[in-house]
């Protein structure tokens, strides 16, 4: 799991190649434009949890990654 809140476009798209690069399934539920509070200790916390659960799904075999060093030799 991944929170990001860009501050700009650029950033936005940045995050976005990323994620597509490392074939990480993501949505953007919206922009946060500058003004925006910042999340809640409660919704922080509960994306830490969906974390915490996608690693658990990872080490036992149910979630497939891409290795950091094959993706550092993509770029």
């Amino acid at each position: 799991m991944i929170v990001s809140y860009p501050t700009n476009s650029q950033e936005t798209n940045a995050i976005k190649a990323v994620l597509k690069a490392l074939n990480v399934k993501f949505e953007v539920k919206k922009e946060m434009a500058l003004e925006q509070k910042a999340p809640t200790k409660g919704e922080v916390l509960k994306n830490l949890k969906a974390g915490f659960e996608e690693l658990k799904l990872y080490k036992k075999g149910k979630l497939k990654t891409t290795p950091a060093k094959d993706f550092l030799n993509e770029l």
